[in-house]
């Protein structure tokens, strides 16, 4: 017995041509969307990235403009402990605080309004320790301020850092 096969007719190629083209265009609607995707996802790590290393650098300007504080109160100290130059060494502290505060400022997004309304607070009691430091008893109120601050900064950092890296 001898099988005879279908003919495969017009109809039949011209279902094959167009599933073929189907196939096609779906493989290429298919490529174009996870491109697509693709682009949107990256672009969104992208930009925590971004956001990421603004915080950092703003935590980074907040960390050396506090230990420049941290200095200055030192140098006043010691000039007020010598009696040499604490005009200037007042005007450096002030400057350097004034620096840290605006710098405290750029990681309120990071930390939050009212963790950094207590730090400042401590950083005004400081600046205005500074300006009545004229004695050694003053000197040493200022710098035990200094170290309030100091403690106050490391939880600050503390924060800045868990909520950046989380």
């Amino acid at each position: 017995m001898e099988m005879v096969l279908p003919r495969i007719g017009h109809h039949t190629r011209r279902f094959a041509s167009w599933a073929t083209k189907s196939a096609a265009l779906g493989a290429i609607t298919l490529a174009l969307m996870t491109a697509a995707l693709t682009y949107l996802v990256t672009a969104h790590l992208n930009s925590e990235a971004t956001v990421q290393q603004q915080q950092l650098a703003a935590l980074q300007t907040f960390i050396s403009t506090g230990a420049e504080v941290d200095a200055n109160v030192t140098d006043l100290v010691d000039a007020i402990d010598g009696e040499t130059s604490v005009a200037e060494a007042k005007r450096a502290t002030r400057h350097a605080i004034s620096a840290h505060a605006a710098a405290a400022q750029s990681i309120e997004p990071i930390v939050g309004r009212k963790n950094l309304e207590v730090y400042q607070s401590g950083v005004g009691i400081l600046r205005n320790l500074v300006d009545a430091s004229s004695d050694p008893v003053s000197a040493l109120r200022t710098s035990q301020a200094r170290f309030d601050v100091m403690h106050n900064r490391t939880q600050i950092v503390a924060e800045a850092r868990k909520h950046i890296y989380s």
